[in-house]
């Protein structure tokens, strides 16, 4: 594309020959060509749509798209070119490549919990997953737990009825490099499944966290949720729907072949999300992913539309629960905006630890200690920093008590602030360490 002046000019040619608003117009001096005057009022348009009537210079923000656009004259006509790349348009496996060699650096280093990377080369939009490592498990540790709803790690709840497994975090490295899975084992046969009975991982995501993916509006983002899995040949589904109220439903469905059975690989969905509904961008639940491993047929539904119901899985889901030693693992879970695959970033583990301590945590001890008549309490106040979510649920993992004291109980709890108080039981001084724990969990 150039300029397509005529080929033997003679001094003081112009061209185009006739001026137009808007164009700018050119004249020949025996050497080159000269622009005389600039375009008139260029602007910056925003819109879902080409401008009409622009002006050369004009610049058009595509709101559809994302993408740049300058209207052009090349000589002999004008049209629209777009300015620069968007995110979609780059590799971005070469992309972070070549950032972390400017960097010069590991890409380790690049702080994944931001809105964005700021980098050489362009921007990474932040995966939305808190601890889709599976890095810190602050309630279980490893742990193996069997409980109908347990927490392997922050932030995943195995969540099951009917039948028997077993879930704990294991350490083992991913193809992302975390050092860390989630591993759900079956252990008993469970192959006919009762019209309620479900088996599926949890990831409940704050609303504030996902305010600009505007759902529940026209302006709906595109996203893809991409993650590591390991597991029996089949097929399996994603569930994504509102919370609490639970009347919004995705199913979406990978399948997991025969070739790729039992071994790590990286799937991803990807979806428009929904333009009506319910969905809250404050600090309740925005949305729930969901990992089914089972579901009955209560849950049943068609995939890749939005539906009105509290669904799960579709007909052709796997019953994993009906082979006895059945093993699924779940790692590297990263969901963002767009469609490009991309390369999974480990998040700094101090980092995703304070981010997970907005939901729960646990106090090694807090002492509490004073003088005061029998039966009267002392009290002593803790910040909570980060705050919560919400004022948390406070209970104890452990308490010893000391001379007079008994009877530890909290009082005034905030999000950011929580206060214990002990009993004397006879009139003098009492002391207790107390190990509590807080939950503001979603």
């Amino acid at each position: 594309m150039g300029f397509n002046f005529p080929s033997s000019p003679t001094i003081g040619q112009l061209h185009p020959p006739t001026a137009t608003p808007g164009l700018p117009q050119y004249t020949w001096d025996g050497v080159t060509w000269t622009m005389r005057g600039t375009p008139i009022n260029p602007k910056i348009i925003v819109s879902d749509t080409p401008p009409a009537s622009p002006e050369t210079g004009s610049m058009w923000w595509n709101g559809s798209n994302g993408k740049l656009y300058v209207y052009y004259f090349d000589g002999d006509a004008s049209f629209w070119v777009q300015a620069a790349a968007s995110l979609s348009d780059v590799d971005q496996s070469q992309l972070l490549k070549k950032a972390g060699d400017a960097m010069a650096g590991p890409l380790s280093l690049i702080d994944p919990t931001l809105q964005m990377h700021a980098m050489p080369f362009g921007y990474i939009k932040r995966n939305r997953v808190i601890n889709g490592a599976m890095q810190v498990s602050q309630e279980n540790g490893s742990t193996l737990g069997t409980a109908a709803s347990y927490y392997p790690v922050d932030q995943f709840v195995s969540y099951h009825q009917g039948g028997t497994r077993s879930t704990q975090q294991v350490a083992s490295l991913t193809p992302g490099g975390s050092p860390n899975r989630i591993r759900i084992t079956t252990t008993s046969a469970y192959p006919t499944l009762g019209t309620t009975d479900f088996h599926q991982i949890r990831h409940p995501i704050e609303g504030s966290r996902i305010a600009d993916f505007r759902m529940g509006t026209a302006l709906a983002k595109t996203v893809t949720l991409q993650f590591g899995c390991k597991g029996p040949a089949g097929t399996y589904c994603i569930s994504f729907r509102n919370a609490p109220t639970y009347n919004r439903t995705h199913i979406k469905e990978y399948t997991i072949t025969a070739s790729e059975a039992n071994i790590d690989v990286v799937k991803s969905v990807t979806l428009t999300l929904d333009t009506i509904g319910t969905w809250p961008s404050d600090n309740t639940q925005g949305l729930e992913v969901a990992w089914l491993l089972a579901g009955g047929s209560t849950y049943i539904t068609t995939p890749n539309s939005w539906q009105a119901g509290a669904y799960t899985v579709t007909a052709n889901q796997l019953n994993f629960m009906a082979v006895s030693g059945n093993v699924f693992e779940l790692f590297d879970v990263d969901l963002f905006e767009g469609t490009a695959p991309r390369a999974y970033l480990v998040p700094d583990y101090s980092t995703t630890l304070l981010e997970c301590m907005r939901y729960f945590r646990k106090h090694n001890a807090v002492f509490v200690s004073g003088y005061n008549g029998a039966g009267a309490a002392v009290y002593i106040s803790s910040p909570i920093a980060p705050p919560m979510r919400i004022a948390p649920a406070v209970s104890t993992w452990n308490t010893t008590f000391y001379s007079n004291a008994s009877n530890a109980t909290p009082n005034l709890i905030f999000a950011d602030l929580f206060r214990w108080g002990v009993t004397i039981s006879a009139a003098g001084y009492g002391y207790a360490d107390i190990s509590p724990q807080l939950n503001s969990r979603m």
